[in-house]
């Protein structure tokens, strides 16, 4: 689990889903009510279109002038190209994911993976071929974790349960209406996702 201390400051890196500013603002807002006591800077680095190996180009840029203490990375959706799975995307996806990982180790930072939110693949009319892509990424990132100890938050495979069982019950439900930005339903669920793996008290206090 993500152990958050007395003062941190948080980034959440990543493409154009999370700068949407939806799931990182949901959880910033439940936070920083749940824990008045600490004291947490949040910082959206959320750039449309970026890949992990464009997030490498823009660290410096980007996230070192606000000395974050923890990292929160979400790269994928662009990574896999938009295409059918091939060896060679996921070689680049990883080795920039781990070259990120170095980056942010030698800050001095904590680092929390993501791994990306599907696609809608009815709408997409692509028979899954995507979220298959995805999914191999992920299950890459998912290794990369574990071999250097960091956490991991799932946001595919979940997701994509949550689509299948709601479409099951209504065939025209969507929560990402473009196929790829999740809408404000889509982002509650990254939330809840995120929040499930961060360790705090369950209860409210006053």
């Amino acid at each position: 689990s993500v152990q958050l201390r007395d003062r941190e400051t948080i980034a959440f890196f990543g493409d154009s889903i999370t700068e949407q500013n939806l799931y990182t603002a949901y959880l910033e807002t439940f936070l920083l009510s749940r824990f008045p006591g600490k004291d947490l800077a949040v910082f959206n680095l959320g750039w449309g279109g970026d890949t992990a190996s464009g997030g490498t180009k823009r660290f410096a840029r980007d996230v070192l002038p606000v000395r974050p203490s923890i990292v929160f990375v979400n790269f994928g959706m662009n990574d896999g190209g938009y295409k059918a799975y091939d060896e060679a995307t996921l070689r680049t996806y990883l080795a920039a994911q781990e070259a990120l990982a170095d980056t942010i180790r030698q800050l001095g930072a904590r680092q929390v993976l993501y791994t990306t939110s599907p696609v809608d693949d009815v709408l997409r009319k692509d028979q899954g071929v995507y979220n298959d892509t995805l999914s191999r990424l992920a299950r890459a990132l998912g290794g990369l974790a574990a071999e250097r100890g960091l956490p991991l938050i799932d946001l595919l495979h979940p997701m994509l349960e949550v689509q299948r069982r709601a479409k099951q019950q209504d065939p025209g439900f969507t929560m990402i209406p473009d196929t790829i930005h999740p809408n404000a339903v889509g982002h509650l669920v990254m939330a809840y996702l995120a929040l499930r793996r961060i360790d705090m008290p369950r209860e409210v206090g006053g």
